[in-house]
C-alpha cells in the first residue's frame, strides 16, 4: 500500500509539473474580423493555412504542445450551403511550402459542419482527440481544410483582420481548378488584404531541466545520445524504441549511443532520477534517415542559337528531376552553378546557358526534414556548334512561252551553301516538304512563277542552319506601243529636224522598274540614244526598233517605232481686223466665218486652230458668230495645222476691236415745278444723228436739243460712225411734275430734360428736306436732343417746288438753377408756358410748402420766399396747363 501511495504522489507531482497555462498560437493582431470574398472556390475543396514557429510563442524544443481547440473566422456567401471544416496540423520545415507533404500530419480534429448567417462571425472547434505536437518540432501548419460539397454555393471565405504579421496560405484540392494547388501565400495570389484569422489553442508540456541532444551524421544509423544539466542526475534508463536491436535498444550510460537497425522514427525516452528522488522523463521523435542518393545525369547538348555564339536556348531540362532522384521520396532536389549561386528548380525548359560552349550544373538531393543531409552530383550544358548556310543568290529565267515554269540551272547552288565547309550535308525544301529530285542544269520549278527553297546545312551532331533562296520564273518586260511618230517636212525632201522624241521613253516603260530601253536600226544595228529632236536617215518612213529590257533577268521585249514626215502648212492670206459695235461693257459678236478660208486658201489635209493670247483654244472654232473674252480689244491667234502631224503648221494673227458707244451724259429722272412751262435739254452735238421719242411714240426733236413739257418716259437714240459702221445707243429718262410737299404730322417728345426730339412726318412728290429753323435743311426728318421751347418746323422740295410749316411747343423745365445774379440761370421757369397763358405753376420745398406760383409770363422763381433765400437743396412743382394737361417733376437749387 505504501508503494502505490508513493508511485501516486510521484505521478501527481510529475504531471502538475509538466502542465502549465493555456497558450494561443495567432499572427492576428485583434479580433475585429473583416470580410473578404477574394479566395474561395465553389463547391468546396479549399485549404486556408497559417505557419506558427513554435520558440516564437515560448514553446521550447523540448516541449511538447497539446492542441485542443482551433478558431477560424469566417464569411460565407451563402446563408443555405451545407460547409464542413476540419482543422489539420501539420510538421513543417525551414523550406515551405516545397517541402510540404500530407505525410507529415501529425493530427486532425473531428469533421464540423458549420452552419449560419451570411454576418462574420468566429468558428471554434473543441478537438475530440487533441493534437499533440512532439517535443523538438519546431515549425507547424495550421490548416483549415472545407471539404468537398456536392452543393455548388457551398462556397465559404475566410474572415480576415486589418492587421498581421506573418502570411496566410491557401490551395485548393486537387480536382479544383480556381486558383492553385500549391500553397500560395496571399502577396503572391496578389491578394494582399487577405489575412486569415486562423489560431489554435493549446497547454504546453514542459520537458523541465532535462534536454536530449541528438548527435550524428545525417545519414549514419549511428545516433548518440546526452541530456543538459547532468549535474542533478543520480541515473538514467535510455529506451531508444529500437526493439529489433535486441539488449541494445536498451542503456543506462548517462552519455550513450545506439546503432538503429533501419531508417524511420524512433521515440527515444529517458527515464531520468535527479538527486531529489525525482523521476522524469525526457522523450524525443529521432527521425533516422537513409543517405540521399543522387543519381548520375548524362550531359545535355543542344545545338546553338547563333553561329559561333556559343549559347543555346533549346535545353532539353525535362525529366532531369526524375533521372536525379530515381524511386527516393521525401527528397528536394536544387541546382547549382559553378559559383554555388542558386538556380531554378526545376530548371526551365527549355534552358539557355550562360556559360558560353558548356556550362557546369551541380544537383543536390536532401532530405525534406534537414536539408543540410545531401548527395551531389553534376553534369554538362553543352553547346554544340551550328554549321553556316551561306546565302545563295536568287535565281532568274525568263518566261518564253508565259506560262509560269522555265528550267534553272542550280547545279552549284550545293556549293555556294556549303562555302568550304566539310562533313556536312545539304537537303533542301520547298513549302515545309522535302525536295526529292537533284538540283541540276535543268530543274523546273514546281510552283508557278515564284517558287522559295530552303536550303538546310546539317553536321554530323544534328546542328543545322538554313538559307533560303527563290526561283523566279520572269515574264518579260512591256515595250508599249508608242506610235507614229510625225515630223514636220520643209521643203519636200522627206526629212524633217523636227521629230519629237522626248516621252517616247516614258511611254515605252510605263511605271515598270529596273528596266531599260535599247533602240536597233532596220539591219539590227544599236543606235545612240536618240536626240531630241530627231532627224530621220530615211526619207518619209523610217522605222525604229525599241528593245526594253530588265536589269535584273535580262529578259526583254521589242517594239517598232515609225518616224513619218508630212509638208508643213502655209498662210495663204493674212487674216484682215474685224470690227462690232459695243453691245455692253466692251463686249461684241463678230462674224468670223471668213476668216478660216482667207487663211487657207487652196490647202488640204489641214484645219485651223484659234487660241487666245494665253494659248486657251476658242470655244467653237471654227465658228461664224464669236464673242469676245477681252472687252474692247482682243488678240486672236491662227494656226493651220496638218490633219495628221499637229507638230507641222504655220501661225498667224488677227484683231477683234469693239467699238465704243455714243455717251449721251443725261440723268435718269429730271423734275420741274408744276408752276414751270417746259424743260431744255442738251447732248453731244458731235453725233451723227439724234432721235427724241415720248413714250407714246411721238417724235419730240431730230437735232441734239429737245425742250419737254410732259411728264413721262422719253427715249433718246444717237448714231456715230465709227471704223465703218454706224453705232448706235439708246438712253430712257422720265421728266416729273412733283407736287408741292404736306406736314401730314409731327411727332414729339418733351420734359426729357434738354433729350427731346422731333420728328416730321411730310408727303410729296420730290426730295424732300426738313429743318426746325426754317434756315438749315437736312435730308433727315428727325431732331433729336432738343431744349423745351417754341419751334416752327419746315419741309420744302430740294428744287423749291413748294413748302410746308407748323409751329411746336416742347414743354421741358431745368433740372437745377443758381439764383447768384450772374446773369446765367438765375430763374427757374418751364419752357414753352408762355404759349400756355392761363396755366398755373406751384413750386414747394420737400416737406410740401408752397413757397411759389409762377404765371406764363413771368421770368420765373428766383429762389426767394418772403424776400430770404431759400438754401440749396431740392424743390418739387406742379404745372396745370388748364386745358385737361398736368404734370409735375422736381429740380435743384444750388448756391
Amino acid at each position: 500500500m505504501k508503494s502505490f501511495c508513493q508511485f501516486l504522489f510521484l505521478f501527481l507531482l510529475l504531471f502538475v509539473s509538466k502542465v502549465q497555462a493555456q497558450i494561443t498560437l495567432s499572427h492576428n493582431l485583434g479580433n475585429v474580423l473583416i470580410g473578404n470574398y477574394g479566395l474561395s472556390c465553389s463547391g468546396g475543396d479549399v485549404y486556408f493555412a497559417r505557419t506558427f514557429t513554435l520558440q516564437d510563442f515560448g514553446i521550447n524544443r523540448g516541449d511538447e504542445f497539446v492542441i485542443n481547440s482551433g478558431n477560424i473566422g469566417l464569411r460565407y456567401r451563402n446563408t443555405d450551403s451545407n460547409v464542413r471544416i476540419v482543422f489539420n496540423i501539420y510538421a513543417i520545415y525551414s523550406n515551405f511550402p516545397a517541402s510540404f507533404s500530407e505525410l507529415d500530419l501529425i493530427g486532425s480534429s473531428q469533421e464540423v459542419e458549420v452552419s449560419g448567417s451570411d454576418a462574420l462571425r468566429i468558428v471554434t472547434v473543441n478537438f475530440a482527440a487533441p493534437v499533440t505536437v512532439p517535443a523538438y518540432t519546431e515549425r507547424i501548419l495550421v490548416e483549415v481544410h472545407q471539404l468537398r460539397s456536392s452543393d455548388f454555393n457551398a462556397a465559404i471565405f475566410c474572415a480576415d483582420t486589418a492587421e498581421d504579421n506573418d502570411l496566410s496560405w491557401y490551395k485548393n484540392g486537387v480536382d479544383n481548378t480556381c486558383t492553385t494547388i500549391e500553397y500560395t501565400n496571399h502577396i503572391d495570389l496578389n491578394r494582399l488584404r487577405s489575412k486569415f484569422y486562423i489560431t489554435v489553442n493549446g497547454q504546453l508540456i514542459s520537458a523541465g531541466p532535462y534536454l536530449m541532444d541528438v548527435a550524428g551524421n545525417c545519414s549514419d544509423m549511428l545516433k548518440n545520445f546526452s541530456l543538459t544539466n547532468q549535474h542533478d542526475i543520480v541515473s538514467v534508463s535510455w529506451d531508444f524504441g529500437d526493439l529489433s536491436s535486441g539488449s541494445n535498444n536498451t542503456s543506462s550510460s548517462l552519455n550513450t549511443s545506439h546503432n538503429f537497425t533501419a531508417p524511420g522514427v524512433y521515440q527515444v525516452v529517458a527515464t531520468v532520477i535527479n538527486v531529489l528522488g525525482e523521476i522524469k522523463y525526457v522523450r524525443r521523435n529521432v527521425q533516422v534517415i537513409a543517405s540521399p542518393v543522387a543519381n548520375p545525369l548524362p550531359d545535355v547538348f543542344a545545338c546553338q542559337d547563333d553561329l559561333g555564339s556559343g549559347f543555346s536556348g533549346l535545353f532539353d531540362t525535362s525529366g532531369i528531376v526524375e533521372s536525379v532522384l530515381g524511386s527516393q521520396t521525401r527528397k528536394v532536389v536544387t541546382f547549382y552553378d559553378l559559383t554555388g549561386a542558386l538556380l531554378p528548380s526545376p530548371l526551365p525548359n527549355p534552358m539557355t546557358n550562360t556559360e558560353a560552349f558548356n556550362q557546369v550544373i551541380t544537383a543536390r538531393v536532401a532530405n525534406v526534414q534537414d536539408m543540410s543531409c545531401y548527395a551531389e552530383t553534376t553534369f554538362n550544358l553543352v553547346v554544340m556548334p551550328k554549321p553556316n548556310a551561306y546565302a545563295v543568290s536568287n535565281k532568274y529565267v525568263c518566261d518564253d512561252d508565259n506560262d509560269g515554269f522555265a528550267a534553272f540551272d542550280l547545279s552549284t547552288v550545293e556549293s555556294d551553301v556549303l562555302g568550304e565547309q566539310t562533313g556536312m550535308t545539304v537537303s533542301y525544301f520547298s513549302n515545309g516538304e522535302p525536295i526529292t529530285s537533284l538540283l541540276n542544269t535543268n530543274f523546273i520549278n514546281t510552283t508557278a512563277n515564284l517558287q522559295s527553297i530552303t536550303a538546310r546545312v546539317t553536321s554530323a551532331t544534328g546542328c543545322f542552319a538554313e538559307t533560303i533562296f527563290s526561283l523566279s520564273v520572269q515574264p518579260p518586260p512591256v515595250a508599249n506601243a508608242v506610235g507614229d511618230i510625225m515630223g514636220c517636212d520643209d521643203d519636200g525632201d522627206g526629212i524633217s529636224e523636227y521629230f519629237d522624241t522626248s516621252g517616247i521613253v516614258d511611254v515605252l516603260l510605263g511605271n515598270q522598274q529596273d528596266v531599260t530601253v535599247d533602240f536597233y536600226d532596220v539591219s539590227g544595228n544599236i543606235l545612240p540614244a536618240l536626240s531630241n529632236p530627231y532627224t530621220n536617215t530615211i526619207p518619209f518612213v523610217e522605222n525604229i526598233t525599241a528593245r526594253v529590257t530588265n536589269l535584273n533577268t535580262g529578259c526583254y521585249s521589242d517594239t517598232v517605232i515609225i518616224f513619218k514626215t508630212t509638208p508643213r502648212p502655209v498662210i495663204s492670206g493674212v487674216p484682215q481686223n474685224l470690227y462690232a459695235c459695243d453691245e455692253g461693257n466692251g463686249f461684241a459678236h463678230f462674224d468670223l466665218s471668213g476668216v478660216t478660208d482667207q487663211i487657207v486658201g487652196s490647202q488640204t489635209d489641214v484645219y485651223v486652230l484659234f487660241t487666245d493670247a494665253n494659248g486657251n483654244q476658242l470655244s467653237g472654232s471654227p465658228f461664224d458668230f464669236f464673242q469676245n473674252t477681252i472687252p474692247y480689244y482682243q488678240i486672236i491667234h491662227a494656226r493651220v495645222m496638218h490633219n495628221s502631224n499637229n507638230l507641222c503648221y504655220a501661225d498667224t494673227q488677227f484683231e477683234l476691236i469693239v467699238n465704243r458707244l455714243p455717251e449721251i451724259g443725261l440723268e435718269d429722272i429730271y423734275g420741274i415745278c408744276a408752276a414751270t412751262p417746259s424743260i431744255r435739254l442738251t447732248t453731244n452735238p458731235g453725233f451723227d444723228s439724234w432721235q427724241w421719242l415720248y413714250q407714246d411714240g411721238v417724235a419730240v426733236s431730230n437735232t441734239n436739243v429737245a425742250n419737254l413739257s410732259s411728264a413721262g418716259e422719253y427715249t433718246l437714240t444717237v448714231q456715230k460712225y465709227v471704223n465703218g459702221m454706224n453705232c448706235s445707243v439708246s438712253f430712257t429718262f422720265n421728266l416729273v411734275r412733283p407736287q408741292p410737299p404736306v406736314i401730314d404730322k409731327v411727332n414729339f417728345t418733351e420734359l426729357s430734360g434738354g433729350r427731346n426730339t422731333i420728328e416730321i412726318v411730310a408727303s410729296g412728290d420730290g426730295n424732300l428736306i426738313y429743318s426746325i429753323d426754317g434756315i438749315n435743311y437736312y435730308n433727315n426728318n428727325m431732331f433729336t436732343n432738343l431744349d423745351g421751347g417754341v419751334y416752327k418746323v419746315y419741309v420744302k422740295d430740294s428744287e423749291g417746288c413748294g413748302l410746308d410749316w407748323r409751329e411746336v411747343i416742347l414743354l421741358d423745365y431745368p433740372k437745377f438753377f443758381t439764383p447768384n445774379n450772374d446773369g446765367d440761370n438765375d430763374f427757374w421757369q418751364i419752357a414753352g408756358i408762355r404759349k400756355f397763358p392761363f396755366a398755373a405753376v406751384y413750386i414747394y420745398d420737400r416737406y410740401g410748402k408752397l413757397l411759389a406760383q409762377l404765371t406764363p409770363q413771368s421770368y420765373g422763381w428766383d429762389g426767394q420766399f418772403k424776400d430770404r433765400k431759400l438754401p440749396a437743396d431740392d424743390y418739387w412743382f406742379t404745372a396745370d396747363l388748364q386745358n385737361g394737361n398736368y404734370f409735375r417733376g422736381h429740380f435743384s437749387l444750388i448756391r
